[in-house]
C-alpha cells in the first residue's frame, strides 16, 4: 500500500485550432503544487504535467495515469485548451472512474457549474487556488467516505497575499526549461482597470493590482538562473508597471537589482502604453528588457480607448529598432 495520495496536475494540450504559442510554464499549477507540498506534504504528493511544453500531443497522459494511478487529477482550463481538456477528462474517467477530477483556471472561474459538465468535475476551483486546493482534497476524501458524489465548489473571494505564496514548484518538471529555456515569472497579480471588453476582471474580481516584493522577484530569477541555467524571462503579469509614480519607482528598483545581480539576462513583459516613461524604459532596456507586449483595443471601443490614452504606440515613447514591440488586440466575446 502506498504511503501518500497522488495528485496529478495537468495543463492539457492546446486546441487543434490554436496557432503558435509562447513556450511558458503554467505557473498556476506550479503555485498549487507548492501549496499542496507545504500543507499536505506528509500525506499527499503532487506531480505536474504541462502538455503545452513537454507533451503537446498529450501522448504521455495515458502512461502517466498508468504509472501514478492518481487519486485526483487537476485540470488547468482556458478557452485555449478547453476542447482537449474535454478529451483528457474523458480519458481519465475511462481509465479509472474513481479518480476525482478537479478543474480550475480561467474557464472554470468564468463559467457556471452546468457549463462545465463535459469535464466530469468532482470539484471546481474558482479564482486563485493556492489556499483552496489542500482543504479541497481533504473534503473530497471525506465525501468519498460517505459515498457522496455532489460536485464540490470552492471560491477564493479574499485577495491572497502574493508575498506569502512562495515560489512555484519548478523542480517537479525541471527539464521543461531545458526544452524551452525561457522561464515565466509573476511579479504581480490582478489589474486596476475595469475594461468592459476584457476577461481579466471576472476571474480577478475586485482584487486590484497586487505587486510582489521586488527583491523577492529578483531572488527567484537568480535562483532560476543558477539552478536551471535560464537567462530569458517573460513576466506573465497583466501589467508589469502602471502609470503611477510608486509603480515606476518599483520598476526602477527592479532594473537596478537586475543590473547588480543578473547582468546577462533578458526579459519581456506586458504593460499599457500609458505606463511607458522614456528614462525608466531606457534603464530597463539597459537591464535586459528585450520586448514589450502592448494591448490595443479594437472594434467599437477604438475611439474611446484612443481618447483615454490607451492607443499611443507611435507617440515617441517607443522608438522602432530600440526594443521588440508586439501589439495584440483585446476583444470581448460577441
Amino acid at each position: 500500500m502506498r504511503s501518500k495520495k497522488q495528485l496529478l496536475l495537468i495543463n492539457p494540450p492546446a486546441n487543434a485550432d490554436v496557432g503558435k504559442q509562447l513556450h511558458l510554464e503554467n505557473l498556476g499549477l506550479g503555485y498549487v503544487a507548492a501549496a499542496v507540498r507545504r500543507d499536505l506534504g506528509e500525506s499527499h504528493k503532487a506531480h505536474i504535467w504541462d502538455c503545452s511544453i513537454v507533451d503537446p500531443a498529450g501522448k504521455c497522459i495515458q502512461p502517466l495515469l498508468q504509472k501514478l494511478s492518481p487519486d485526483y487529477v487537476g485540470l488547468s482550463l482556458s478557452t485555449m485548451n478547453a476542447d482537449r481538456g474535454v478529451q483528457v477528462a474523458a480519458q481519465i474517467k475511462a481509465f479509472d472512474p474513481s479518480i476525482r477530477i478537479v478543474v480550475g483556471g480561467i474557464l472554470p472561474t468564468s463559467l457556471a457549474t452546468d457549463e462545465l459538465g463535459l469535464f466530469h468535475p468532482d470539484a471546481i476551483v474558482r479564482g486563485e487556488g493556492e489556499a483552496l486546493v489542500s482543504p479541497l482534497l481533504i473534503a473530497l476524501d471525506a465525501a468519498a467516505g460517505t459515498g457522496g458524489r455532489d460536485v464540490l465548489e470552492v471560491s477564493q473571494d479574499v485577495p491572497l497575499d502574493v508575498d506569502a505564496l512562495g515560489w512555484p514548484s519548478r523542480d517537479m518538471l525541471p527539464w521543461q526549461l531545458r526544452l524551452h529555456p525561457q522561464a515565466s515569472i509573476s511579479a504581480s497579480r490582478g489589474c486596476p482597470y475595469r475594461c468592459s471588453f476584457c476577461s481579466i476582471p471576472q476571474p480577478g474580481g475586485k482584487k486590484g493590482w497586487r505587486a510582489r516584493n521586488i527583491e523577492d522577484v529578483v531572488a527567484e530569477m537568480a535562483f532560476i538562473h543558477k539552478r536551471h541555467h535560464c537567462a530569458h524571462f517573460y513576466f506573465v503579469d497583466d501589467n508589469f508597471v502602471l502609470p503611477t509614480a510608486s509603480s515606476r519607482q518599483r520598476a526602477e528598483r527592479f532594473a537596478h537589482l537586475v543590473l547588480e545581480q543578473l547582468p546577462d539576462i533578458r526579459f519581456g513583459f506586458m504593460c499599457r502604453s500609458a505606463a511607458i516613461a522614456p528614462q525608466l524604459f531606457k534603464l530597463l532596456k539597459k537591464a535586459g528588457l528585450a520586448g514589450i507586449f502592448l494591448p490595443f483595443p479594437d472594434g467599437n471601443i477604438r475611439n474611446a480607448a484612443a481618447a483615454s490614452g490607451e492607443m499611443r504606440p507611435t507617440d515617441g515613447r517607443i522608438r522602432r529598432g530600440t526594443l521588440g514591440v508586439a501589439g495584440f488586440f483585446a476583444r470581448s466575446a460577441p
